[in-house]
C-alpha cells in the first residue's frame, strides 16, 4: 500500500518543493496537496494519510488548529504531524506539544532535514 503523505502549505513553491525531495526519495509515495487550513482539514479526515506535513501560518484555520483538531478525533489521532514553521525556539517547541503535533522543522529547512523527518515519522509505522 503506497504511503499517504499530504503537504499542506499555502506557498505553492514550498509545496513543490517539498513534493520533489518526497519522490526522490520514493516515488510510490501517494502526495496531497493543500493551500489552506479547512482544506488541510477535511482531506486529512479523508484520505487519513500516514503523515501531514503541516505549515503554521496559512489561509483559515493555523496549522495548530489542524493538527489540534485532528490529534482530538479518534479517528484521526494517529496521523503523524510534521509541524514546518519559520519560527524558532521555545516558543514553536511548545505550541507543538500542546497542539499533539508529532515533529517539528523549521523553515528554511534542507533536502536532508525534510528526508530525516519523514523517514522517521514512517519509522512510527514500521517502515523504514
Amino acid at each position: 500500500m503506497a504511503k499517504k503523505i499530504i503537504i499542506a502549505d499555502d506557498e505553492e513553491r514550498v509545496r513543490k518543493l517539498i513534493r520533489k525531495i518526497l519522490e526522490m526519495e520514493d516515488k510510490s509515495f501517494l502526495i496531497y496537496e493543500t493551500q489552506n487550513g479547512d482544506e488541510t482539514l477535511k482531506l486529512a479526515r479523508k484520505t487519513k494519510p500516514h503523515l501531514l506535513i503541516l505549515d503554521v501560518m496559512m489561509p483559515g484555520m493555523t496549522g495548530y488548529d489542524v493538527c489540534k483538531a485532528l490529534k482530538n478525533s479518534a479517528e484521526t489521532k494517529d496521523i503523524y504531524v510534521l509541524i514546518v514553521t519559520a519560527r524558532e525556539g521555545k516558543f514553536a517547541e511548545n505550541t507543538m506539544k500542546i497542539v499533539g503535533a508529532d515533529a517539528l522543522l523549521s523553515k528554511p529547512f534542507t533536502t536532508i532535514e525534510l528526508t530525516v523527518a519523514v523517514k522517521k515519522a514512517f519509522w512510527k509505522f514500521g517502515d523504514d
